[in-house]
């Protein structure tokens, strides 16, 4: 039988490669299931990677996708769960097209900040909600059922003390309407002639308007507590219907006071008839008693602690904010500080990413402070200064505005005392202890008698064991043979300030002048202080700088945070030689230890642990140098000068666990100083490293292609 040659020689070749039908199958379903099997590993990596539990390495110099140190802690901290709600609207007809894209950006700025929140804490729940969107609207729901039951109580004490007042009021309306008719009727034994008759006209008029003026305070109240959907509020305005019950009650009462005073006076002169007299007598206990129950309803209003629901209404009233919650609390942040307008936005260059950024976690971060924060504790800022805060803007940034900012970011409550203006204030026990905050005036004639109150407030302080910040300014006083008066005030601790020096650094200027700048940059603090840990490579600037001098003491523990080495360009001169304008010179013979200009003091006394930070620079907290910016790159120039505030006010309020890194100083590249020995390593491994990596990596592929 003939066999077919083509089929001959198939048969053939496979009797040759060893292969059969079968096994060519099996190979080519292997080849086919591998690569399936590869490409769905392939997938699952790449959905991994576009996860939020994916692993992220941040290469960017400013850190833009971590947060801080400070933010990490606290969210290690967390013991319950917390939900951060964003309330917005996709897309917003009055805006433009490029405020829109404006407005998207911010907010992918701001969700990334919230993945990485997220991602650090399973306790942290993200929450979106657009208003104008039906698929979000059980979420939404959801979230008011949930502010219903945190507030319930508060609510139920609020509205009730509204009715209350409200059936107060409606009492007042009957009892006014009553008596006008009955004055009405007794004003017929009054003559014209009789030189009251106008007065008790008057009365009977005001009376007889009190029940009019109460229908339509009635109506504002019941308008307050109304939720329709007319109002466009999810919850009743309950703290403005207490309010609208107060004013009224508080008036009225007043009105019904005068009424009887009136009359009382006008028995007393015995100018109205006796028929008269018999009629209104009775009525004078009356009128009394109906405004002390006002005021009752007005002192009930006035125990009612602040309804933290109201700022969480008007937010949800307007349909764009931000909400935090906890099982038992919740909070409300700043729109704007979060979500800047779009013509604010406009304003900033490329740089504003890494501002953004850095505002979003720090908004953020302290709204889930507050909810985790029981009691806030207290930082008292004292000064003796005409104005009559320090905690405002001022011209040239002369206030502690920036820094009271970011203590607020950190939960603490900052108060100010002018020590020319009242007494010192009573501070209760929270959270932490009390921190006195010394802000010393210039030492100008009419400043010094001025600061006078100040110094002697401040010596008291530490007296009495206070947990004090202290900074200081140069003064003429030492020269003069004097004592500065606020050496007198740390003298006690075995530090004082050498005042009457200024620290100055030689600098090569053009055309061979040398300049002599009071002010000092440094990046190396000292100790394993936590004050020093937190600030350590952040750029800090301090002006006017006076060397401390420290001298050991029983019970007392001084550590210097940050310290001015002398050399032949740096050294401390004689303030009264730099006032006599003669040129800088360095002391004879040249100091040799060390300048401490930051120091950590901690005692122990009968009134336990006390702390205090001095620093030889008095300005080094204001706006003018804490909150200056870069324009440029619109980032903070010297964040060390904040963080060393915060973190100071923290250690002071024996509050260590707060003290970290700052989102704000985070947002800022750091380069560390390299040791001489890390220079040499580096230096060899790009000289020699690179080319030995590259001879390497070339015989290990000319190894493989031969073998």
């Amino acid at each position: 039988m003939a066999v077919d040659n083509k089929t001959q020689d198939r048969s053939d070749a496979a009797d040759l490669s060893g292969e059969t039908a079968s096994s060519r199958r099996l190979k080519y379903g292997l080849s086919v299931g591998i690569l399936l099997l590869s490409l769905l590993i392939i997938l699952g990596v790449i959905n991994w990677l576009g996860s939020d539990t994916a692993y992220r390495m941040d290469l960017t110099a400013r850190g833009r996708y971590s947060i801080s140190q400070q933010t990490r802690n606290l969210l290690k901290s967390l013991d319950e769960n917390v939900t951060i709600t964003l309330l917005f609207a996709e897309s917003d007809p009055t805006l433009n097209s490029d405020q829109q894209r404006l407005v998207t950006s911010q907010r992918r700025e701001v969700e990334d900040v919230l993945r990485e929140l997220r991602n650090k804490s399973d306790k942290i729940e993200v929450v979106q909600i657009d208003p104008a969107d039906k698929g979000t609207i059980t979420k939404y729901d959801a979230l008011l059922a949930q502010l219903k039951a945190i507030y319930k109580d508060e609510s139920d004490t609020y509205e009730a003390t509204a009715r209350s007042g409200k059936a107060a009021l409606d009492e007042l309306a009957t009892f006014a309407g009553g008596r006008s008719e009955a004055l009405i009727s007794a004003s017929g034994d009054l003559p014209p002639d009789n030189p009251l008759f106008r007065d008790f006209q008057t009365v009977i008029q005001i009376l007889a308007i009190i029940p009019r003026e109460i229908e339509t305070v009635d109506k504002s109240i019941d308008q307050s507590l109304d939720v329709s959907p007319m109002t466009g509020s999810p919850f009743p305005d309950l703290q403005g219907a207490v309010s609208i019950v107060r004013a009224a009650a508080q008036l009225r009462s007043g009105t019904l006071n005068q009424i009887a005073d009136f009359f009382q006076q006008a028995i007393d002169a015995r100018t109205l008839p006796e028929a008269l007299v018999d009629k209104i007598r009775p009525m004078i206990q009356g009128f009394r008693d109906m405004a002390s129950s006002l005021l009752d309803q007005k002192e009930k209003i006035d125990d009612l602690k602040p309804l933290e629901l109201t700022s969480i209404n008007s937010a949800l009233r307007s349909r764009n904010c931000v909400l935090l919650t906890s099982s038992t609390r919740a909070t409300v942040l700043p729109y704007n500080r979060l979500f800047p307008p779009p013509s604010a936005q406009q304003a900033i260059d490329e740089g504003s990413g890494s501002l953004q950024r850095f505002a979003g976690e720090t908004v953020l971060a302290s709204g889930i402070r507050q909810l985790t924060l029981t009691e806030r504790p207290n930082v008292i800022l004292c000064h003796a200064e005409q104005a009559p805060s320090i905690l405002t803007g001022r011209p040239g940034g002369v206030d502690l505005s920036s820094v009271a900012d970011q203590l607020r970011d950190l939960g603490f409550d900052v108060q100010e005392w002018n020590v020319n203006g009242g007494p010192r204030p009573v501070v209760e026990q929270k959270s932490g202890q009390p921190v006195w905050v010394i802000v010393p005036p210039p030492p100008t004639g009419q400043q010094m008698m001025a600061g006078g109150a100040l110094a002697d407030a401040a010596k008291e302080l530490v007296a009495q064991g206070a947990n004090v910040m202290m900074g200081f300014f140069p003064s003429l006083v030492p020269g003069l043979g004097q004592q500065d008066q606020w050496n007198a005030v740390v003298e006690p601790l075995g530090v004082t300030a050498d005042s009457g020096r200024l620290i100055i650094e030689q600098i090569p200027g053009p055309n061979g002048q040398d300049q002599f700048p009071a002010a000092h940059e440094f990046v190396d603090f000292l100790s394993d202080n936590p004050i020093a840990t937190a600030v350590k490579g952040e750029p800090t600037q301090l002006d006017l700088v006076v060397p401390l001098q420290i001298e050991k003491k029983d019970n007392v523990t001084a550590t210097p945070l940050l310290e001015l080495r002398p050399s032949d360009r740096i050294w401390a001169t004689e303030v009264m030689k730099l006032q006599s304008g003669a040129q800088p010179t360095p002391s004879e013979p040249p100091d040799v230890d060390p300048y401490p200009v930051v120091v950590a003091v901690e005692r122990n006394g009968d009134f336990g642990l006390q702390r205090v930070l001095l620093v030889g620079s008095a300005r080094w907290c204001w706006t003018g140098m804490a909150g200056q910016y870069d324009f440029s790159t619109q980032l903070p120039m010297y964040p060390g000068n904040s963080e060393l505030f915060s973190a100071g006010a923290c250690w002071l309020a024996h509050l260590d666990d707060l003290i970290a890194r700052s989102p704000r100083a985070e947002s800022v590249a750091r380069i560390e100083n390299l040791s001489g020995g890390a220079q040499i390593f580096w230096r060899w491994a790009l000289i020699g490293g690179l080319p030995v990596l590259s001879l390497v990596a070339g015989i290990f592929v000319a190894v493989s292609r031969r073998g």
